[in-house]
């Protein structure tokens, strides 16, 4: 900068906003790729949640294990279950943003 000057010269003007530019430029994917793993992250963390819960109030009310498909807040979600010799398994799918997704667990019948 000139030693009598009271402003910013057009050469620092526009290297200060290239600079913005290119940090803007850099960032915005990274933000916009971490607000959407945040949002897959919480639609399989309620998957999880309702298989859980679908698991436990099958085995402690006695309730029949049969398929469910549930929605919550425009997601829908399919609990299906399997019978193998001692043990049922139930699986919950569900359709994202890449690909259908699916969980299982396992309960022991008495």
């Amino acid at each position: 900068m000139l030693k009598d000057s009271k402003g910013f010269t057009m050469a620092e003007t526009l290297m200060a906003f290239s600079i913005w530019s290119m940090i803007s430029l850099i960032l915005l994917p990274a933000s916009v790729y971490l607000k959407k793993e945040r949002v897959e992250s919480k639609v399989y963390h309620e998957a999880l949640v309702l298989l859980k819960e679908h698991i436990e109030s099958s085995n402690f009310e006695n309730l029949e294990k049969e398929n469910v498909n549930l929605f919550i807040k425009d997601q829908e979600f399919k609990i299906t279950w399997s019978k193998e010799e001692e043990i049922d398994q139930a699986c919950i799918k569900w359709e994202s943003h890449e690909a259908a997704k699916e969980e299982c667990m396992y309960s022991f019948r008495e």
